[in-house]
Formats: structure tokens, sequence, C-alpha cells
């Protein structure tokens, strides 16, 4: 399980992502510890959480190839840019092409409503279910949900709205969120994984704040995990 949690607060006139940086074999081993969001701090900010098995890093390359400088080339390229990662995982991940799965929780700055949009992608509607492949979805918020975890007020509570800054701090709730995610057991969605592992969150926990100025990156924590071994919670 990849912790990719998303949400846009208008009202404080900023979005959210909160994720992990562990990067995991099959087995549940840790290969590495790697940032999980494309990001850009020009004039379009936008910042982009990766679930899957398709390696961020060919994901950031297929982003900045796409050169996406706005709403509605976001919304009309990201299919494109989904599809070039996953061609290029096949090579340099050596996947077959129905292994590779990809999917995306992003927060954007709309210049034109003045405020950020949140949005989901995916390639396979097993990531998300409801959604169609390939297809852009606005919604507020979407969160790694952990087995039994049926609804938000679940994870964080019935009488929280993640979306009101006033009743949930990005980063001080942000952080207790993905610290409970971390001990809590979870089923990946890749069918090509051990679904044995029910932990697969560690690494570092980044948080990054998505404005009209720009994209602001930082760690909320750095987990005691070790390069080479399965990821123990506790």
């Amino acid at each position: 399980m990849t912790a990719i949690n998303m949400f846009v607060q208008p009202k404080g006139r900023a979005g959210y992502i909160v994720a992990d940086c562990a990067i995991t074999d099959a087995d549940g081993t840790l290969r590495e510890s790697c940032a999980k969001v494309a990001y850009n701090t020009g004039r379009f900010p936008y910042a982009i959480g990766v679930t899957g098995n398709v390696h961020p890093v060919i994901f950031v390359k297929a982003m900045g190839a796409a050169n996406i400088m706005s709403m509605k080339q976001l919304i009309k390229r990201l299919p494109e840019v989904m599809r070039a990662a996953m061609a290029s995982a096949t090579i340099e991940s050596a996947l077959a092409p129905s292994e590779a799965q990809l999917g995306l929780k992003g927060v954007a700055w709309d210049f034109r409503a003045k405020r950020p949009i949140g949005f989901v992608m995916v390639s396979d509607p097993i990531m998300h279910p409801g959604c169609e492949p390939f297809t852009f979805y606005e919604t507020d918020f979407a969160l790694a949900k952990w087995d039994g975890a049926e609804t938000v007020a679940d994870m964080i509570g019935a009488n929280v709205d993640i979306t009101d800054p006033d009743k949930f701090d990005a980063e001080r709730d942000g952080l207790k969120l993905i610290e409970k995610q971390r001990i809590q057991p979870c089923t990946t969605l890749i069918p090509s994984v051990d679904q044995a592992v029910k932990h697969r969150i560690g690494g570092e926990a980044h948080l990054y704040r998505v404005t009209k100025n720009g994209v602001f990156a930082e760690q909320l924590c750095d987990w005691p995990d070790e390069i080479g071994r399965k990821i123990c919670p506790l």
C-alpha cells in the first residue's frame, strides 16, 4: 500500500498531499525511499501523488516531457502522460504491459476558478472503485484507506471536515493520519504482489502544499525502516 492522501481546503486557499516514500518489492521488502509526488512550481502550480507499480521517477519524467501549463492542458494531456509512463515502466522496470498499473491523486491551482482543485485518475478501476480508466475526476479529497475503513469518518473521525483548515490541520493532523495508516493492515490493490503483506508504508512522510504562489514541500517524519528488510510499523 502506498499512502497518498489528497485534500483541498478552499477556505485556506491551499490544497495538500501527505505521502510516504517506501518503494517495496513484490514480497514487501523495502527497496528504496523515494518521493512519490511530481510537482511544478512555475506558472501552473500542481502536485500529483503516484500509486501503483510504476516508479514515481518514471512518471515525473513523463510529466516533465508533457510541459503542462494550465488546467485545460492537465485534463487533456494527463491520460497521455499516464500511458507514456506505463509504457516506459514495461522497459525500465521489466513489467508486462498487462501488469503496469498507475493511480494519481493530485492538486492543481486553477487560476480561472481562483481555488485549488483536487483530482484523481487511474489506469484500472480496481485502484479507485467507481472511476473509469484514464478519466479525470474532480474531488475535494481522496485518502488511502486501510482494511476495514469504509468511510473517511472511520479514519479521521465523524465530526472532522478534512476540507476545513479550522478542523483539520494539514501538518499536525496529516501526520497523525499517515502514522495511523502505517500501522493499520491494508491489502494492496496490485494483483502481481504478495497479498499477505499488509504493511508497505514507510521511509519518510512528506507534506506538499499547493497555492497560487507555488508548491511548498516539507518532511513530516523519518521512520526507522531499513533497506533490504520488510517494514515493521511497530
